[in-house]
């Protein structure tokens, strides 16, 4: 699963809920989202969101320093709260989801992705023994992890 597209619906949520906490700028806001789920989101993917949440009015902009040109820092209003408080039932699921991704990034999970990467890349030029090598392989590779997750 790509991590871009998981955390994808659940993004406006957790910045939600990383502005409950206390007012942040945009850097804060993706240290903070790296801290608790291990996803650094890009600046690309935040300021979209950012500007759709002051929009929606469910966040406001304080400039500091009074000069647009200078730091913005993001606030939750009462509407935001309000928001969050009538989902709270999909922050929680997205605050799971992000525990989850943290902790699989802790367990070098990650890696599975890139060998299913390197895997793909290459399975047309595997011979008929290699292929069935790979089958036995992955299917030991289900039953330890099931064993594991079970029990």
């Amino acid at each position: 699963m790509n991590k871009k597209l998981m955390f994808k619906g659940y993004l406006k949520l957790l910045v939600l809920s990383v502005l409950e906490r206390g007012p942040q700028h945009a850097y804060g806001i993706i240290k903070e989202l790296e801290k608790s789920s291990g996803f650094k989101p890009s600046p690309g993917a935040l300021y979209p969101i950012l500007k759709k949440l002051l929009k929606d009015g469910l966040i406001e902009v304080e400039h500091r320093g009074g000069e647009p040109s200078s730091t913005r820092i993001y606030k939750l209003t009462n509407k935001g709260r309000e928001f969050l408080e009538l989902r709270k039932p999909e922050l929680d699921e997205a605050l799971r989801v992000a525990r989850s991704w943290k902790k699989f990034q802790e367990i070098k999970g990650y890696r599975l992705f890139h060998v299913v990467d390197e895997l793909l890349d290459s399975i047309e030029t595997l011979d008929e023994e290699k292929l069935s090598e790979l089958k036995k392989l992955i299917a030991e590779f289900e039953i330890n992890v099931l064993r594991i997750i079970e029990g």
